[in-house]
Formats: C-alpha cells, structure tokens, sequence
C-alpha cells in the first residue's frame, strides 16, 4: 500500500524531446497527467484505494470479518488507473513511462496477491470447520 503511494507521488512519465527539420530539439508543451511530482488527477484514486485497504482491515478487525474484499476493491482501483495511465503513455511515441507508474502497479498487484490469499485461508478455514477470526 505504501508502495502504491509512494509510486502515485512520484513522476509517472516524462516527455521525450522531438528532432525538428533542422536538427534541434524541442519538446512540446502540452500538459500530461503524471508528468510532476504530487498527487493529481488519477493519483487521487490510487490514495483512495489506499485508504480503503486500512480502513477496510480496521473495520475487519473490528468486526471479526475477512479484509480479503476490502484488500481486493483497493487494488482494482489502483491497478486501474495505474495501468490506464500506462497504456495512455505507450501509445504516443513522445511519452517515457517513469518509475512512479510501475511502483504504482507494482503497490497494487501486492494488494491484489494479499486479498486473494487472505481469502483463500478463510475459504480453507471454513471449509474444515476452524474458527475464522481476525487471528486467521
């Protein structure tokens, strides 16, 4: 989950410069989510998913439940706008993917391996009869 912060506020691309007729550099200016530091645009839904993974254990914790769906809801949202961005930025030739995109990802993949996991050992559990509390 931090990981996926962390990649959320960190660059996710940078512009690469373009070769003009007589031999210059130049990059344009347009605007491109992702080309700063902080948190902007689709960033928001990476934070968002983040703070449903806590909140989601929290309540688990709380109320003797799985935080399996919880795990799994955060990590569909920042593997969505994570790999959104991504596709965004491969498709136009002028456009580098950063670092902050792939530990973007990278945050959101382990959130989705926990969640899944986390419901296995429930399911598992149930299946034999044990108990399936938070101390699962």
């Amino acid at each position: 989950m931090t990981l996926a912060v962390v990649g959320a506020w960190r660059p996710w691309v940078r512009k690469i410069p373009v070769r003009t007729a007589d031999g210059s550099l130049v990059s344009t200016s347009e605007l491109v989510q992702g080309l700063r530091a902080g948190i902007h645009g689709l960033d928001m839904f990476v934070v968002f998913g983040a703070l449903v993974a806590v909140l989601g254990t929290l309540i688990a914790r709380r109320y003797d439940v799985s935080p399996a769906p919880f795990l799994v809801a955060a990590s569909v949202l920042i593997l969505w706008a994570a790999s959104t961005m991504l596709a965004e930025y491969r498709s136009v030739e002028r456009y580098e993917p950063e670092l902050g995109v792939y530990l973007t990802l990278a945050g959101g993949l382990v959130l989705l391996v926990l969640g899944v996991a986390r419901g296995v050992k429930v399911a598992v559990r149930r299946r034999r009869g044990e108990r399936t509390g938070p101390a699962t």
